[in-house]
């Protein structure tokens, strides 16, 4: 990284990206009942059968964006020793800002998208296509304006 600016701009970017990968995953993969992969998914799991099963309510926020900052620590540790403290701390940044969307994005108590098939295509785009951006500013890849 060369500059201020540049270090800002991508977290920037990165925040954004988190912004709108959380929305998707609020606003359509949870209300059809679906869920992601990874340890977001585990997060979402565990969340199932807290609140579901075992009656832990947190009021109106989303306790998955929570666990799914617990169940990373370890995660940014190997990180930290392992692939360097660039990567660490642009980890920490994208995270932090998802577990603050994830829990403070309501989810709809009735599904925008009664289609769990278009759900999930909606959630995907938004997911995997907009918050691209996050994951591009993590690994360097991205260019603000013309490079």
């Amino acid at each position: 990284m060369n500059t201020k600016r540049e270090f800002w701009q991508r977290n920037a970017m990165a925040v954004i990206g988190m912004l709108i990968f959380s929305a998707g995953i609020n606003l359509f993969i949870v209300p059809a009942n679906l869920y992601n992969g990874g340890v977001l998914g585990i997060s979402q799991v565990l969340r199932t059968v807290l609140v579901r099963y075992l009656h832990v309510a947190a009021g109106t926020t989303d306790i998955a964006g929570i666990i799914n900052m617990f169940l990373n620590i370890p995660l940014f540790a190997l990180a930290y020793v392992f692939v360097g403290k660039k990567f660490f701390f642009r980890t920490l940044v994208c995270v932090i800002s998802q577990t603050l969307f994830l829990s403070l994005i309501p989810i709809p108590a009735v599904p925008i998208v009664q289609d769990s098939l278009t759900a999930s295509i909606i959630g995907g785009i938004f997911g995997g296509t907009i918050g691209g951006l996050g994951r591009a500013s993590l690994s360097g890849d991205w260019q603000w304006g013309d490079g």
